[in-house]
């Protein structure tokens, strides 16, 4: 059931959204409020694929995660 969603859901993608889906973007939690802004942005306009988070703690990290969400 779950390869018949993710099929009907990739048929959907452009090329270039396909690729972005493979893109995983370097995160830090423990930084500013702007930093965390341009992150959001570039999940927006890039339809990136996720974050990978390096640094920061686990509070500031599940809050941008579900703001990424």
């Amino acid at each position: 059931a779950g390869a018949v969603w993710a099929d009907s859901v990739l048929v959907t993608l452009t090329p270039d959204d396909r690729i972005a889906q493979l893109i995983m973007m370097a995160g830090y939690s423990n930084r500013s409020a702007a930093y965390e802004d341009s992150i959001v942005r570039a999940m927006q306009q890039y339809k990136l694929g996720g974050v990978v988070f390096f640094q920061g703690g686990p509070v500031r990290q599940a809050r941008l995660t579900n703001r990424l969400q």
